[in-house]
């Protein structure tokens, strides 16, 4: 604030108005259900997937472990990718259809 304003009173006022309407305005709802579910603890990285049968699958088709830390620390290193596994969910979601 204290930069922009020091270009000029203009500036610092518009850059005001822009910030309070980033920290409040209309996706501020939207964000604040995102973050409160992510605390719920039930998704634990993205991708994550949820089918109607109770699946539910973190990061489907990729196998992982890491380096200099445990999960959500140090780095991630990819052991396997299988990107027919898209199909394979796509094909089992469609046979939970009625």
């Amino acid at each position: 604030m204290h930069a922009a304003k020091s270009q000029s009173l203009e500036a610092g006022e518009r850059l005001d108005r822009v910030l309070r309407r980033a920290f409040s305005g209309s996706a501020r709802a939207a964000v604040t259900a995102q973050y409160e579910s992510a605390r719920e603890g039930r998704v634990n990285c993205s991708p994550y997937v949820f089918l109607h049968d109770g699946t539910d699958l973190a990061n489907p088709g990729i196998e992982a472990h890491g380096v200099n830390g445990h999960f959500g620390q140090g780095f991630p290193v990819i052991d396997r990718d299988r990107p027919e596994v898209y199909e394979e969910l796509l094909a089992h979601a469609a046979r939970l259809l009625p």
